[in-house]
């Protein structure tokens, strides 16, 4: 049941411009800081990474002079607390919380 209601809430999250904008693409749950059932919700606490976009690229030579590639480099990674709960597969309310950096 927590994987599942984890997997709605980051669908939630990335479905949303401006957390997308302001924290990145959440591609991972590090942790699960704790859940449990309040009166038929679900409410899950976990530790998020987010991916930050951006349009950095980076030349890497390739060996035996086969010329250079071009991979994204992006913006590195960010970290957030993520708090919610889940309702039958709906996100009822939904609480980030940066952490530093």
């Amino acid at each position: 049941d927590v994987e599942k209601a984890i997997n709605v809430v980051k669908r939630t999250i990335n479905g949303n411009a401006q957390v997308r904008k302001e924290l990145g693409q959440m591609d991972a749950c590090l942790k699960v800081l704790g859940a449990g059932w309040q009166g038929g919700v679900l409410a899950v606490r976990f530790q998020g990474r987010f991916k930050r976009g951006g349009m950095g690229r980076v030349t890497v030579p390739l060996p035996f002079m086969l010329g250079q590639t071009t991979k994204s480099e992006g913006r590195g990674s960010g970290y957030a607390s993520v708090a919610a709960k889940v309702e039958k597969s709906k996100v009822v309310s939904c609480f980030l919380e940066k952490d530093g950096g």
